[in-house]
This record gives structure tokens, C-alpha cells and sequence, in this order.
């Protein structure tokens, strides 16, 4: 994927079961059909982590309702694209994302949730 880290990636196909949130790029996965991302939401609820204002820029056709994350690395299926880059974070928010996941043991959105 062309992505960069702390992008923030919309996905094609948006429904419960896929890239129905916006979506952090971490890093491209060592297994072929996945990259590693970070879930956004504006849920405050679940344990999600809040982000700051000075923690995202470049928002374009950003919902600004997504300012929490989920405090996981996720495994992210690469046939939910085609992606597209609809902000990022900023170098601040990079460091505060990847100080809230473990990064080396990402997971599916089922093994998260258990």
C-alpha cells in the first residue's frame, strides 16, 4: 500500500463487517491480504483513547466526530480498498498512537472485541 504511518485511510467498502470507521495506517502486515491500522470512532466509550486537537491535521472530508481510537493495532483487510487518504495524523499523533498499541501482536477486530 502507498500509505504512510499516521495516515487516515477511508475505505470503499463501508459497512459493519468492513472499513466502517476511518482507519489509522500503522505499517503493511507480514501477511499478504492485511495491513496493520488503528481503528477511529467518536465513541468515548469501550476503553477508546481520546485524541487531541494538535494530534490530527490535513482533514480533508474528515468526520471531526472521530477523535477517539481504539488502543489496539488491528489487522486490517487490504480488500476493503480501494483506500483513500482522508487525513493524517500529525508527528505528535503518531507517537501518542503507537505509545497506547502493542504493535507487536496485532489482532482481528474479533479476537479484539473476544
Amino acid at each position: 500500500m502507498p500509505f504512510a504511518i499516521g495516515d487516515i485511510l477511508r475505505g470503499r467498502n463501508r459497512n459493519r463487517d468492513a472499513a466502517y470507521h476511518p482507519i489509522i495506517f500503522i505499517k503493511n502486515s507480514d501477511q499478504p491480504d492485511y495491513f496493520i491500522g488503528v481503528m477511529l470512532t467518536h465513541s468515548a466509550g469501550f476503553g477508546n483513547i481520546r485524541l487531541a486537537d494538535e494530534h490530527i491535521q490535513n482533514l480533508a472530508n474528515h468526520d471531526p466526530h472521530d477523535k477517539h481510537f481504539v488502543g489496539a493495532s488491528l489487522l486490517k483487510r487490504n480488500d476493503w480498498g480501494p483506500f483513500t487518504k482522508v487525513g493524517e495524523l500529525s508527528p505528535l499523533g503518531v507517537e501518542y498512537v503507537l505509545s497506547n498499541i502493542d504493535l507487536e501482536n496485532p489482532l482481528t477486530w474479533e479476537d479484539h472485541i473476544g
